[in-house]
Order: structure tokens, then sequence, then C-alpha cells
């Protein structure tokens, strides 16, 4: 993964997202055909129903905030900016998971965000290390992008 006239970028694990143009990314995740239900990441066996009848697809770019806060003291082993948003995020399908936020104040229930790549280190090799996080989306005046400080990449 590499644009033109920057760094090469490796992702942080294979198979987690796909590059969906500039910085916004698909995350990589599959469906049961025997629950309907979708989940992250990836994997051959539901883990709602235990079928093994799954095939890949790509979510939306696009979910909405549930929850989040603000990480002030970086995890073991993180070396990623700091302080960083943490939010549990739901896609139309209804399916939920927990993502890096890319702004450092809280946003209200609901608000807009996008999957977008985020560098969280440089390997050994001086090639980024990129994972996926959420941005607020731009939304018209008084709008969660508005209100939240983002986070420099």
């Amino acid at each position: 993964m590499e644009a033109a006239g920057t760094k090469k970028q490796v992702p942080v694990r294979e198979g987690l997202f796909e590059l969906a143009g500039g910085d916004e990314i698909r995350l990589c995740a599959s469906e049961c055909n025997h629950c309907d239900r979708a989940f992250f990441p990836r994997a051959g066996l539901c883990p709602y129903c235990g079928e093994t009848d799954v095939e890949p697809v790509l979510l939306d770019s696009q979910a909405a905030v549930i929850f989040s806060t603000v990480v002030s003291t970086p995890p073991p082993g993180f070396t990623g900016p700091v302080p960083f948003g943490l939010a549990v995020v739901r896609y139309g399908s209804g399916l939920e998971l927990i993502a890096p936020l890319l702004c450092t104040s809280p946003l209200a229930k609901g608000a807009p965000v996008r999957s977008v790549a985020w560098v969280v280190g440089t390997s050994d090799h001086g090639a980024e290390i990129v994972t996926y996080a959420f941005r607020p989306l731009e939304v018209a005046s008084g709008g969660a992008a508005e209100s939240a400080r983002e986070v420099e990449q």
C-alpha cells in the first residue's frame, strides 16, 4: 500500500481493511448465510451461530457513534499519537465495533463517522504502520466535526 510520493505503508494486520480512495478505507468483514449477521474481523466461522457458511463482505465507510471517550494514556506498546478518541460505532446493518476515533473530544450519540487509514508507527524498515480508525464527518454548523478537535496524523 503506497500512494505516489509518500512513504511505503504496511497494514498493522493483513486482511483488516482495503483502501477505498484517499485516506478512506473499507473494513473487511464476513456475513453469515445462516443467521444473516455480519461480523468483524473476517473469519470462517460465525461467532453468533457457529455455522461455517459465511462470505466475505466490505463494510460501508460510514457508521454512527454509539458511545465515545478520549484515551489520554497510551496502551502498552502503542506508539501512535495520544490523546485519541475511542468509540463504539454502529453500521446500518446493526454491526457494532470498538475502534479508535480521530478526535480528542467525545462525540454525541448518533454522530456520523467514516472509516479512515491511521498511521500509528513506523516499521524497522521505515514503512508507516497503518490501522483503521474513524473520523467525524463534516456536518453543517454545530455538527460533530466542528466541535471535535482532530488527532494530528
